[in-house]
């Protein structure tokens, strides 16, 4: 395998996990949070960059501030929610989102 294409796949078993994570421990908000805590460890030493780091904070950031007016103004809402209407572990999910779709498009200029 090249590298792209290794780091692309485990990636996505990472991913597979986070989801997996957030669907069996969402109703046990600290579980859940160390529990992604620890994947988007492993996440982010795929490929540990200065840029990936800077990344996964704005998706850390600004994915979760966007459910939150979404959540304010009744779009949705969680069953458990901790602040502004979101629970702890979302922006953790949001951060590995950023890492998880950049892997994605690099492989995809790769293959192009």
């Amino acid at each position: 395998m090249k590298p792209d294409i290794k780091k692309f796949v485990i990636s996505t078993i990472l991913a597979l996990a986070i989801l997996l994570a957030t669907s069996f421990f969402w109703n046990q908000p600290l579980i859940a949070t160390g529990v992604l805590i620890v994947l988007s460890v492993l996440m982010f030493l795929v490929e540990p960059k200065g840029s990936n780091a800077i990344l996964y904070f704005f998706g850390f950031i600004f994915g979760p501030v966007s459910e939150a007016i979404a959540v304010h103004f009744g779009t949705w809402n969680y069953t458990l929610p901790l602040v502004v209407g979101i629970p702890m572990w979302l922006p953790l999910v949001w951060g590995d989102c950023g890492l998880y779709i950049v892997r994605a498009k690099a492989l995809i200029d790769d293959l192009l």
